[in-house]
């Protein structure tokens, strides 16, 4: 079974996220979402409320092969989620060349780290490529309309916080 771990803040979803969850889905047998907690630094949503939110918008996109036993939350580093969940893919979402800047590096290390664990780019649709969970959190503080960039499910949370 091919399985792979689409990594991520996911703080919150977005549509962009769901494209790129969707495509994996078509790919691989089994998907799983990883979301990283970090002590010292404070997401915008509670752990809690991402895994409500991930699992709402999965079911909003037709994606009823994925629940709640397809989200890892990790403390530790990506490649150890991996091999938790006998993940041999690591799904990255590419937005813009600078996106890749980075992601290189980061898939460079971790597979140093764990050579039989590959790193999988998927690129952004276009329609989504602008959308990020930092420019959500900014439009929903200063009160600007994200619908468009969320599944609905997301908008209602947001909207009611």
């Amino acid at each position: 079974m091919t399985i792979a771990l689409f990594a991520g803040s996911f703080d919150p979803i977005t549509n962009a996220h769901m494209a790129l969850l969707k495509s994996a889905c078509q790919i691989f047998e089994q998907v799983y979402i990883g979301f990283g907690i970090h002590h010292e630094k404070k997401g915008f949503l509670s752990p809690e409320e991402r895994k409500e939110l991930i699992i709402a918008a999965a079911r909003e996109y037709n994606l009823n092969n994925f629940n709640e036993q397809n989200i890892v939350q990790f403390d530790g580093l990506l490649i150890d989620a991996c091999k938790d969940v006998r993940a041999t893919t690591i799904i990255r979402g590419l937005r813009t060349a600078s996106d890749f800047d980075y992601e290189i590096g980061m898939s460079d290390m971790n597979r140093a780290m764990a050579e039989d664990i590959e790193t999988i780019f998927l690129t952004v649709p276009a329609p989504y490529r602008g959308i990020s969970s930092s420019l959500v959190r900014q439009i929903a503080k200063m009160g600007g309309d994200f619908s468009s960039f969320v599944p609905s499910c997301v908008a209602q949370k947001l909207n009611s916080m």
